[in-house]
């Protein structure tokens, strides 16, 4: 039972402490400078997390070491049951392979890489894919049915050698067992991190658009490519890391020190590069952040890599993405629900489908890798709420297509306003029996502003005509 909170609280924890995450993130990317300003937020969380650490009594289970799950008392490959339930089985845990020897520095490298393509894809904001994150989760599932491969292989059979058995019949021996769940599991997930990709990809980041022979479409979806493989690194070997350090005091300690190196080594890869560029005139401000800012960003931060760290070392890598995953793309598509209408989403199809798509993948993956709760939330309330969701966001989709029924885009009043003005202009100043008139004409409709240069010259023609 005192499991069952811990996990729960850190469920809470982390989807709150993300939303101010990803706002925070926003708002960096439009700094003088957004790597120093990232760094110094990365070095106060590792700091925060430090200082956490002195204090780790205070935590829930901080004295002791983790024993929930499925720990393994010695070193080798998982066992079967284990390796089925870190597929299968979103309420348990399990312990993953120890970590190797250098799994630290490739964890703090991979970070690093991490920031300096943050910063690379927002530079091209105008050129990027919004929603790309949304796939996370299925990179773990796939990390995880890869590592576990020889688990899911066909079983022998009794009639192997019959000559009469069909493609069919290959095809009923496979899917057996655990394997259903595996495929309806993994189905699910491409289900809502669809609807999540295709709920956030409705938000225009950029005014700017991604200019051909400047810019580079193929080049930006790239490196979020390899932004979303990084990610599914990073945490794979956090939860390597962390699993094995098996107290909440060790836990921080790691989480700080990754913090502290990384900014550290970020910051010094910002100054090489301002050497090697040249000094010419660099801004050490950060712009319209003061140190509120940067002290409450740093407490989520910590709050949210903790939260969600923790979340993963007692249950598995695949619970807490897919979680953050389905809750965004709900929150997202709500958003452009309501949003319908407002003559930048007019299309109904584009607003519903992704509800629904979260809505069902999120249902069968709650019931297919057995998570039983999240936050607090009991999954059948939580099938119960998506499906209330997703009535009452088709209703207020249907009611406000008829209210859009019939009107003009304001831009077309505004078109027809401006175009019938410079004609009544026209016919005045061609009308108009002298020069003077003419000028008087011009500043009564241009709030007393003088003709342009060469207004005679425009006159005489007009005059005639």
């Amino acid at each position: 039972m005192a499991r069952y909170k811990v996990v729960q609280f850190l469920a809470l924890s982390c989807i709150l402490s993300f939303n101010h995450v990803s706002r925070s993130l926003k708002r960096y990317s439009l700094t003088e400078q957004p790597h120093l300003s990232t760094c110094v937020v990365l070095f106060l969380a590792g700091c925060i997390c430090f200082a956490a650490s002195r204090k780790s009594k205070w935590i829930a289970f901080g004295d002791g070491r983790f024993t929930a799950g499925t720990h393994r008392p010695c070193d080798g490959p998982l066992s079967g049951a284990a390796e089925d339930e870190a597929l299968l089985n979103g309420s348990t845990s399990h312990v993953p392979n120890r970590p190797r020897r250098f799994s630290l520095p490739a964890l703090i490298l991979c970070v690093v890489l991490r920031l300096e393509l943050f910063h690379l894809v927002n530079y091209q904001q105008q050129c990027s894919s919004p929603g790309i994150e949304a796939f996370l989760c299925l990179v773990l599932i796939g990390y995880e049915i890869f590592s576990s491969r020889r688990r899911w292989g066909v079983p022998p059979t009794d009639d192997a050698e019959d000559p009469w058995r069909s493609v069919f019949d290959d095809l009923y021996d496979w899917f057996t067992g655990p394997r259903v769940t595996m495929v309806v599991m993994l189905t699910s997930a491409c289900l809502f991190s669809l609807g999540t990709y295709l709920s956030i990809s409705q938000i225009t980041r950029s005014t700017y658009i991604c200019f051909a022979p400047a810019d580079s479409q193929s080049w930006t979806l790239t490196l979020q490519l390899l932004e979303l493989v990084l990610d599914a690194t990073i945490v794979i070997l956090f939860w390597r890391i962390l699993a094995w350090a098996r107290t909440v005091r060790l836990r921080l300690r790691v989480l700080a020190s990754v913090f502290v190196i990384s900014s550290l080594v970020s910051s010094a890869l910002w100054l090489g590069g301002i050497v090697f560029r040249g000094a010419r005139q660099h801004d050490a401000g950060f712009g319209s952040l003061h140190g509120f800012d940067f002290l409450v960003d740093s407490v989520a931060l910590a709050i949210f890599t903790s939260s969600a760290l923790f979340w993963i070392c007692e249950t598995s890598p695949i619970t807490p993405v897919s979680v953050i995953t389905f809750f965004v793309g709900t929150w997202s598509s709500i958003l452009n629900v309501l949003r319908l209408g407002d003559w930048m989403h007019l299309s109904i199809a584009e607003c519903l489908s992704p509800i629904w798509l979260i809505a069902f993948g999120t249902v069968l993956f709650l019931y297919t890798h057995d998570v039983r709760s999240v936050a607090f939330c009991e999954r059948p309330f939580l099938t119960f709420l998506l499906m209330l969701i997703l009535c009452v966001a088709t209703i207020v989709s249907f009611l406000k297509r008829d209210e859009m029924s019939g009107e003009r885009h304001p831009i077309n009043d505004l078109m027809y306003q401006a175009q019938t003005e410079h004609h009544r202009w026209l016919l005045k100043a061609g009308t108009s029996q002298s020069l003077p008139v003419a000028v008087k004409v011009y500043e009564e409709s241009h709030a007393g502003r003088m003709p342009p240069p060469n207004f005679s010259e425009w006159y005489q023609p007009t005059e005639k005509s």
